[in-house]
């Protein structure tokens, strides 16, 4: 199973081939003779287990709320699919994304960090989610099976290897493909392809540009022609050729109507990216140096410095300068949301309590929020009240891990040592440690004072662990 889920988790895209005629595969479902619906869903938890232990995967409340509204905007708007997706967003600043089963698309700060419009991000992912939609990592081992267990796991093992370490993932395809596995990559290609039209319309049906899409396909081109060096990741894994260009550049064309290309929304996201994944020495030395200059900043180039200045302990000098980027911008989320944190770091809880409970009214049970609403709470020793408003929240197995380990804390403190060990339980099984996981629901239901319907829960989710400990054995 693990070496599946590591086989499955791939973009589909490995070969360079100059092919342009490719018929596209048939869409029937081969894929359901060897991994069904559901068997697909529960290959997509074991997998997003083992992203969340082996990369770095970004848990800043804020960034995931974000990217998860980005992308189920796109799903609703024309994926028909009893999957619950999941974003994720991978520290790494190399140029990748990629689609895993179950629902899972990841994209690296990297990627995010090189788009220059909220449609260019939401282009990415659609040609990602549409690759999950089209079941193309399924019907890709059910094509990869037809020439033989051993060589199609090398090639599907190959290539995962090859998303985060290019050098290992082509040593590795080079011994382990013949020539009878070359209509395997083509396939592959095809995928592109077929994600490239699906992904347009979800983009399109979404109120996105278009035009985002074969944008950045033509930035990411131009930059790999005039640059000397390694291709880059996303292009390694997603060959953008002049006529993908042109094709889907056409494509867009063919849509009207009103759409979006850039939010403030997105760019102060871009900006959180920056300012959490630099050092922030890097970052408040540069604005530094930029105001010396005597050049001006941008709003979003104040909060990167607010957020660096805040992480360089120097919380009372970034709450300046968000004051000043408030009195321009006084509506914005970001900022509220800077302060509070900023208010936190700064030992005043009080003002941290005021200005979430302000947004809480206007935005109830958004993720973020509510977080930082309950970590306010647990620095203001009021553990009860920090547990009531996570207990508002759906913290089900796709949700960040990190609220499961507030939760955690806010019962300890609490008292509540059973609610405790269950919340610690679930962090362990979002990271696929099921062995840990279950030694922590054993823990509270040994605590005297558990009472009879939390006693019940625990142990539904502990034999519901069970069978999932079987069935990877």
């Amino acid at each position: 199973m693990l070496l599946m889920a590591l086989a499955l988790c791939l973009p589909f895209s490995t070969t360079h081939s100059r092919q342009e005629d490719i018929r596209l595969p048939d869409i029937g479902d081969p894929a359901n003779q060897v991994l069904s619906p559901a068997e697909e869903r529960q290959l997509g938890s074991d997998i997003l287990g083992q992203i969340r232990s082996s990369l770095n995967v970004v848990d800043d409340p804020e960034l995931n709320s974000y990217i998860h509204s980005l992308g189920i905007r796109l799903v609703t708007a024309g994926v028909d699919s009893d999957l619950d997706f999941t974003f994720l967003y991978i520290g790494d600043p190399s140029l990748n994304a990629f689609a895993a089963p179950g629902g899972i698309v990841a994209i690296n700060t990297g990627l995010i960090r090189a788009t220059e419009s909220e449609s260019e991000l939401a282009g990415v992912l659609a040609h990602e989610i549409a690759h999950v939609k089209q079941r193309h990592l399924a019907r890709a081992y059910a094509n990869a099976s037809q020439i033989g267990i051993a060589t199609a796991l090398g090639v599907l093992a190959s290539i995962a290897a090859g998303i985060y370490s290019p050098e290992l993932g082509g040593a590795a395809l080079h011994s382990t493909i013949a020539a009878s596995t070359q209509a395997r990559l083509s396939f592959s290609r095809a995928n592109e392809q077929e994600a490239d039209r699906i992904g347009m319309g979800l983009l399109a049906n979404a109120g996105f540009d278009p035009m985002g899409m074969p944008n950045f396909f033509e930035r990411m081109h131009r930059h790999n022609q005039f640059n000397a060096g390694p291709i880059l990741e996303f292009l390694s894994t997603h060959p953008v050729t002049l006529s993908r260009i042109s094709d889907t550049r056409g494509r867009a064309a063919q849509y009207s109507g009103s759409f979006i290309k850039d939010s403030k929304r997105f760019e102060y996201a871009k900006a959180r990216v920056s300012a959490l994944t630099a050092k922030p020495s890097s970052i408040i030395d540069h604005y530094d140096a930029t105001k010396r200059q005597g050049k001006s900043l941008s709003a979003t180039d104040k909060y990167a410095y607010a957020i660096a200045l805040s992480r360089a302990t120097k919380p009372h000098q970034a709450i300046k300068v968000l004051h000043q980027i408030k009195d321009s911008e006084p509506e914005s989320l970001a900022i509220e949301m800077a302060l509070a944190q900023t208010f936190l770091a700064a030992d005043k809880p009080g003002k941290a309590l005021k200005a979430l409970e302000k947004l809480n009214a206007i935005y109830p049970k958004q993720d973020a929020i509510v977080y930082y609403l309950a970590k306010t709470l647990i620095d203001m020793r009021r553990p009860a009240e920090a547990l009531e408003r996570l207990d508002q929240l759906n913290l089900g197995p796709h949700k960040n891990p990190r609220f499961n380990a507030l939760r955690a804390q806010a019962a300890a403190e609490a008292m509540r040592p059973w609610l405790s060990h269950e919340a610690l339980a679930d962090y362990y099984i979002a990271y696929g440690q099921y062995g840990s996981a279950m030694e922590q629901f054993e823990l509270a239901l040994r605590e005297n004072e558990i009472d009879s319907i939390a006693q019940a829960r625990i142990r539904s989710k502990r034999k519901e662990l069970r069978k999932l400990n079987k069935k990877r054995r």
